[in-house]
């Protein structure tokens, strides 16, 4: 994984392994009657994650909703780099051919109270790729197709992270020179870590 930051006690080892072909992890959430269904936010919301991706053809999609609305981004293969796409309901854009393999990135996506939306890579302040769309942002899988199987990300995740909240202003913070570090101060709703190391759950610590 990332590793951790600060000096202080937040500990970064692991991160997520997905190998490209059946991995994939998928959101539990608890509604207040009990029942358990999809992540869904109407205004603005932030994604935050770090990937490494290994070289391969077609998409390898970082996450990825449905619920009504369909909603999914993630990399393209382009040569020796790729590009971030993203398509459904929250609108369909791409950036240039930016994103290299087998290294380290960091993700930021962001919409703001003007519903606009922008994406940020490595902590660059200058958005790689940018939109607008007032649709639901639904959240189903990190590293699949909303369909749960489909266009399966190849590659480490780690330190995935979901605000109901633009977050913009705290990007230098959250990428952090490039050393993943702890984001409790700024309080994610969903925060999966990965710290796991081992097994088949990552805990929801947001």
């Amino acid at each position: 994984g990332r590793p951790g930051g600060g000096g202080g006690a937040f500990s970064n080892t692991y991160s997520c392994d997905l190998d490209g072909t059946n991995d994939r992890a998928s959101t539990s959430v608890t509604a207040t009657s009990g029942a358990t269904g999809s992540i869904n936010i109407a205004d603005e919301f932030t994604i935050s994650c770090w990937f490494k991706c290994t070289s391969s053809a077609g998409w390898d999609l970082i996450g990825a909703g449905y619920t009504g609305y369909a909603w999914y981004f993630g990399l393209v293969k382009s040569g020796s780099t790729a590009y971030y796409k993203q398509a459904g309901n929250m609108g369909s854009f791409t950036s240039s051919s930016v994103i290299s393999y087998n290294a380290w990135h960091h993700l930021l996506i962001a919409r703001d109270s003007a519903n606009d939306i922008k994406v940020y890579l490595d902590g660059n302040g200058t958005a790689i790729a940018s939109g607008s769309s007032t649709g639901v942002m639904p959240f189903d899988y990190i590293g699949v197709h909303y369909n749960g199987s489909g266009d399966p990300f190849k590659g480490q995740v780690d330190e995935f992270a979901i605000w109901d909240s633009d977050q913009t202003s705290n990007l230098s913070a959250i990428y952090n020179s490039g050393v993943a570090d702890s984001l409790e101060t700024l309080a994610p709703l969903h925060w999966w870590r990965m710290e796991e190391g081992t097994g088949t759950t990552v805990a929801d610590v947001g």
